[in-house]
């Protein structure tokens, strides 16, 4: 009898075994499927081959906001047969509050009642949660990857054996893209650099080269309005609107163009002015929320919303300001902001250049 028992359980063992290789196997093989993609097509395969191999409806990878890490964007969005369109959720008050940066979680059971201030669980009837944290090889967090069902899985060893083997895959692909952007952007903006210092030798008057680097910038950060704003001189504390613009529709802006040149700032007055005084760049969220932009105050037709303001220095002090626009609404992109204020010293040098050449003409 005893012989028995040990024999039953040596054939239980090993078709144990058995099941757990050939599962390994077809992850195996899953993973070496979605590798050899990249970026989006990665995602999308991740989360499907994900959701269909363990029997799960709703699959998604998300990474955090990069302007906001109290929110995660979906990269890929796997929902019953087919991806559906990526969203932006909140973390406080859902399951992931409890993923993101911190450790596995799995429920098992009306997960929306557990959750009740998360709609999406609700409209979904989500009965069974299990998300792992994506980190960088530094350990920061970079997002999520989660998986959901409406019935209730009562046995979740096999999901908590293979979410972390995806998961590796997607924050490698997380940190393969970031290491990417900021490779492009370094790679931008010493372009542009050089672009603007040959428009400074190239270029036979200041004003043509000034028009090209507001040009150059907005391109260069996706805004399609540049702006001067100039001292009077060099013990002024008045700024005066310059006649050099960039848009990249001249017709949408009217409004904007005529306000701008019809509006002169003294210290700490409007947006232009405060850079001045504080030598500093700054951001605005909206032009129409901000209590310090006198010029939405003038028009509700200025066709932008956010903007940026960079000072141009010469030596320790101030002599005029850059101004950028757009019509979107958008946070405070602080690579944009510490890029151009590295680039606005080129700008200094420019004006200094012509400065010290109509000295030497006079």
């Amino acid at each position: 009898e005893e012989y028995d028992k040990g024999q039953r359980q040596s054939q239980a063992l090993e078709l144990s075994k058995q099941k757990y290789q050939t599962l390994f196997d077809q992850v195996k093989a899953i993973i070496e499927e979605v590798c050899s993609e990249s970026g989006e097509e990665l995602y999308n395969a991740l989360v499907k081959n994900l959701a269909t191999s363990l029997g799960f409806k709703y699959c998604f990878v998300g990474e955090l906001d990069p302007s906001d890490d109290e929110k995660i964007n979906t990269l890929a969005l796997w929902s019953d047969s087919d991806f559906s369109e990526n969203v932006t959720y909140t973390l406080a008050q859902s399951p992931c509050e409890n993923v993101v940066g911190k450790k596995l979680c799995s429920y098992s059971g009306k997960v929306w009642e557990i959750f009740p201030d998360d709609k999406m669980l609700a409209d979904l009837s989500i009965e069974t949660y299990v998300g792992i944290p994506l980190n960088d090889s530094s350990n920061n967090p970079l997002g999520i990857l989660c998986i959901m069902h409406d019935e209730r899985v009562t046995d979740l060893t096999n999901v908590k054996l293979i979410l972390p083997l995806f998961a590796v895959v997607a924050q490698s692909e997380m940190e393969r893209q970031m290491y990417e952007k900021e490779l492009h952007w370094e790679s931008e903006k010493i372009q542009v650099s050089r672009d603007v210092a040959m428009a400074a030798n190239d270029f036979s008057n200041v004003e043509d080269t000034l028009k090209f680097v507001l040009q150059r910038f907005c391109q260069f950060i996706g805004f399609p309005v540049g702006h001067f704003y100039f001292k009077t001189d060099t013990s002024s504390i008045m700024l005066v609107p310059s006649r050099l613009w960039y848009f990249d529709d001249p017709d949408k802006y009217k409004t904007l163009k005529a306000v701008t040149e019809s509006t002169t700032f003294e210290a700490g007055e409007g947006l232009p002015s405060e850079v001045m005084s504080t030598q500093r760049p700054k951001w605005i969220h909206d032009v129409y929320a901000e209590d310090n932009f006198p010029r939405a105050r003038k028009s509700d037709q200025l066709g932008v919303r956010s903007g940026l303001a960079c000072p141009i220095m010469i030596r320790k002090g101030v002599v005029g300001v850059m101004e950028f626009f757009t019509p979107d609404i958008l946070p405070v992109d602080w690579d944009i902001v510490d890029t151009l204020e590295q680039l606005s010293t080129q700008v200094g040098r420019i004006l200094e250049r012509a400065r010290s050449e109509n000295l030497l003409r006079e």
